[in-house]
């Protein structure tokens, strides 16, 4: 039986993959022009400068898939590896030894709690502060997911976020090393991957149709569908199915997110390392950096710093000028270095309704979600944002939809 997907981002495309290999039959409908859907570069004479994602941590699953559709990944700085969180300057570790302390004794409570303390409705503000500290929680947990969900920490949903790290495992065969440790760029930028993902599935016979905008009355009960889109987009089409819980999806809160791309002359870059995260209580207007040419030097003829802008505690970026923006990121840059340098070029890339914000209420969606027989979701709404997840959650997908088969 052939196996449709509505939508060609990086969800509908692994899951795609996957199904692939395990034997199925695929079609692809996608509503715009190309695939990748947030996942896409714009070439500059600078070099690549994407939209989302620039980078991922590489694993020998992603190595595999890397082989398999024959991504070529770009040359590793020796600062790759490095990164910061600021805190009064910028630090490898942010925590004082009292902080860090009472940050350890957490970990240790939280390796013998049974439940994780991850019960429904718990923030990860409260989840935090109460296993690793206020300090501890303010400059390591709210820091790293202020630069991957963008969201509100008061707001966030412990339970939604965690889970999928604290879940039971069922034990796996012990795994091989990937060549090429650490964080990993396709060469051209993200949007080669999911380019080479498309090409890899057209040539095992999987047709992608572009331009094509589904609706409710296209979607056969009686053949397996997955709807890969949005969590706005996928709420639509339950909504027109009758699934009840379809306009609170469509509804929901999501983050609008920014890039500000800026070029200097050659020279020193801002720090030695590939990134920076800001913690929220630091007062910057960013979220963090990346230092490009010091994680990928050869892909860079400049010093190009991508200063990310927006999420929850940032609504109006979308309706800020460009001249806006880039003030914004040049007070943070002044912040940082004491120093005041112009730019030779910005870019500013939008995302509008990048992520969806990873609250009670999207859990409680999730929870309450009754879909049709035949009928799956897959998106980074349903329990964890960044490729890794992405993977995992197209991974365990393509077992449910061999067993329904």
């Amino acid at each position: 039986m052939k196996i449709i997907i509505i939508g060609a981002g990086i969800s509908g495309l692994l899951s795609a993959y996957y199904l692939v290999k395990g034997g199925c039959e695929v079609e692809i409908f996608e509503k715009s022009d190309r695939p990748g859907g947030l996942i896409k570069t714009f070439s500059s004479e600078f070099g690549p400068m994407d939209y989302a994602a620039s980078s991922l941590v590489n694993s020998e699953v992603f190595e595999d898939i890397f082989n398999d559709i024959g991504l070529e990944l770009a040359t590793k700085g020796s600062l790759a590896k490095i990164k910061y969180i600021y805190r009064n300057s910028i630090r490898r570790w942010p925590l004082n030894l009292f902080e860090s302390l009472r940050f350890m004794g957490g970990v240790v409570s939280l390796i013998l709690s049974k439940d994780k303390g991850l019960s429904k409705g718990r923030s990860i503000n409260n989840w935090g502060e109460a296993f690793l500290g206020k300090a501890g929680y303010r400059y390591t947990l709210e820091t790293f997911l202020q630069g991957v969900y963008a969201g509100d920490g008061r707001k966030m949903s412990a339970s939604l976020i965690l889970s999928n790290i604290f879940g039971k495992k069922n034990k796996q065969p012990k795994k091989r090393k990937p060549q090429v440790r650490g964080s990993v760029m396709p060469l051209g930028g993200m949007e080669q991957l999911t380019n080479k993902l498309a090409l890899y599935l057209e040539k095992n016979s999987v047709k992608i149709n572009y331009n094509v905008e589904v609706s409710a009355d296209d979607i056969d009960a009686s053949q397996i569908t997955i709807i890969a889109s949005s969590a706005p987009a996928t709420g639509k089409l339950l909504k027109q199915m009758g699934v009840k819980e379809g306009a609170k999806l469509m509804a929901l809160d999501m983050l609008d997110l920014a890039s500000v791309h800026l070029v200097f002359k050659q020279g020193k870059t801002l720090f030695n390392g590939y990134g920076c995260l800001f913690p929220v209580s630091e007062g910057f207007n960013c979220l963090g950096v990346l230092a490009g040419q010091n994680g990928f030097p050869d892909e860079y003829s400049n010093p190009v710093e991508r200063w990310i802008i927006g999420g929850a505690y940032n609504r109006n970026v979308l309706s800020q000028s460009d001249e806006k923006l880039i003030n914004l990121a040049l007070v943070d840059r002044k912040k940082l270095s004491n120093k005041e340098e112009k730019p030779i070029a910005a870019f500013i890339l939008r995302r509008p309704q990048s992520l969806p914000h990873y609250t009670p209420e999207l859990e409680k969606i999730i929870d309450n979600l009754c879909l049709p027989k035949n009928l799956f979701l897959a998106g980074n709404y349903l329990g964890g944002i960044g490729l890794s997840a992405i993977i995992r959650q197209s991974q365990t997908l393509a077992k449910e939809i061999k067993a329904a088969e």
